[in-house]
């Protein structure tokens, strides 16, 4: 497929993902997890990225991603790739401080998906944590600035935690300013969202991780002091 012309591929993977969608909803979720079909999920959508420039193949996605049969992980690279496509519609002339991108990334990736089912998410925060530079130097200030719920509070204190812990582990260390977002993203996790990961089973807290590691690097002081205020040394 990925030899195909647009002109070909396009209306072939629509068809399949169509098929797909339409064997899912046939089969329901008691009888997907014994199907080899869930192992399509990730190719399928993985090459309808590929193709996210064409409006139908958005729409396909929006519809995959849309679907309870989809699988998380396939969910998440499917949001990925419209969120990208919805950066790519806002011109930087148009959103020269980053809010109307900031919104974009969290309607997309988060949307009204509540705290408890977001801490099962974790691809969903690598792409926001991936994609949020884009927006330019105020990236961490617009995500907060456009987080209105719970889950995309979470996603954008976790987005910037991801982004400074990825950067101290390439040797890039973040900007002053993102390590003192961190410390109120910190008093947000303390005090709203650690009480949610404990009731959750199995839950991705990546925030709490990567605030963690970084309260045990050098510069993040005013973090460390933080959590171990706390009763939570931070992480050798």
């Amino acid at each position: 497929m990925a030899a195909l012309p647009p002109q070909d591929a396009v209306p072939a993977l629509l068809r399949i993902a169509a098929e797909h969608l339409r064997r899912l909803e046939a089969l329901g979720e008691e009888r997907l997890r014994q199907s080899p079909l869930q192992a399509l999920q990730v190719p399928l959508v993985d090459a309808l990225s590929r193709q996210a420039g064409n409006r139908d193949v958005r729409a396909a996605l929006d519809g995959l991603a849309a679907s309870p049969f989809l699988k998380e992980y396939a969910r998440g690279r499917a949001l990925d790739a419209l969120a990208a496509q919805r950066l790519a519609e806002i011109a930087e002339a148009d959103d020269p401080r980053g809010e109307q991108r900031a919104r974009a990334l969290l309607d997309t990736l988060v949307g009204k998906l509540p705290l408890a089912e977001l801490l099962h998410a974790p691809a969903r925060l690598r792409s926001l944590a991936r994609r949020a530079p884009a927006l330019g130097d105020g990236c961490w200030v617009a995500l907060a600035a456009a987080a209105d719920t719970p889950a995309k509070r979470y996603a954008a204190d976790a987005a910037l935690a991801l982004a400074c812990a990825q950067g101290e582990g390439a040797g890039k260390p973040g900007p002053a300013a993102g390590r003192g977002l961190l410390v109120a993203a910190a008093g947000r996790w303390l005090q709203e969202y650690r009480p949610v990961v404990a009731k959750e089973k199995y839950p991705s807290d990546l925030l709490g991780q990567a605030l963690m590691l970084l309260g045990a690097r050098p510069g993040y002081e005013a973090l460390a002091r933080a959590l171990r205020d706390a009763g939570l040394p931070p992480a050798p």
